[in-house]
This record gives structure tokens, C-alpha cells and sequence, in this order.
């Protein structure tokens, strides 16, 4: 073996293993997103879970039309 021949393998060699660290520093976001995969299934989502500020507009706009209806009435 000639040494351009051993500094490539190397140079592979170091290659592989920042590759596998790549896949192994991945592996916690992976579970923590099938856990948070499972629970989101298990759960009851409603509209209001993916529009946060969905309540408190219907709210406003509820009492802004109640309050319209009960000057309308006077």
C-alpha cells in the first residue's frame, strides 16, 4: 500500500463515522417526534388547538353581536 492509498481509506473512515454521529446526534429529535406524533393522535384535538386565538375571536364577535341586538332593541 502506498500512502495516498492509506490516507484515502482514511479519509472514508472519518467520513463514515461524522456521518453515522450525524445520524445518531438525530436519533432523540426522531423519538421526541413520534412521541409527540403518538399523543397528538391519541388526543382530542379540536379547531381551537390549531388556531389558538379561535375562542377568543368567536367570543368578541359573539358579544359584539349580542350587545348590536340589545341596542337594536332599544
Amino acid at each position: 500500500m502506498d500512502l495516498s492509498l492509506i490516507q484515502t481509506h482514511i479519509d472514508n473512515f472519518v467520513d463514515t463515522w461524522e456521518g453515522w454521529g450525524k445520524v445518531f446526534n438525530a436519533i432523540p429529535n426522531i423519538v421526541n417526534n413520534l412521541f409527540n406524533g403518538v399523543f397528538f393522535l391519541s388526543s382530542n384535538p379540536e379547531a381551537g388547538d390549531f388556531f389558538p386565538n379561535t375562542a377568543a375571536n368567536v367570543d368578541a364577535s359573539e358579544a359584539a353581536a349580542e350587545a348590536a341586538a340589545e341596542a337594536a332593541e332599544k
